[in-house]
């Protein structure tokens, strides 16, 4: 049976969030953010992944991960295939206290 992906998550880069600062790298994936979790920016010295941002972009994949074998258990193949092609993409942002912000 074809498995739908409902929803996704299409999480990386890392930014730190200090105000002036503008430090990025975008070459780094979500699989990656153990190893920059409570790391120092090279530019100003900020926390570039905080603990919180951290557990909030775990929780989010594991949310998703649910709704979408919800969705493969549950729905008719017909309104999957509707889902996906509805796909709405929307961009967020985290500022270091787990909080999640739509961007604008």
């Amino acid at each position: 049976m074809m498995k739908y992906v409902v929803a996704k998550l299409d999480i990386g880069a890392i930014k730190c969030d200090t105000v002036g600062c503008g430090w990025r790298d975008d070459t780094v994936h979500v699989d990656d953010y153990p190893a920059w979790l409570n790391k120092l920016c090279p530019n100003c010295g900020g926390n570039l992944l905080t603990q919180k941002d951290y557990d909030g972009v775990q929780i989010m994949l594991r949310v998703v991960a649910g709704y979408n074998r919800w969705c493969n258990r549950l729905l008719p193949a017909f309104i999957l295939r509707w889902m996906v092609a509805k796909a709405v993409r929307n961009e967020f942002d985290m500022k270091g206290d787990g909080k999640l912000r739509r961007k604008k």
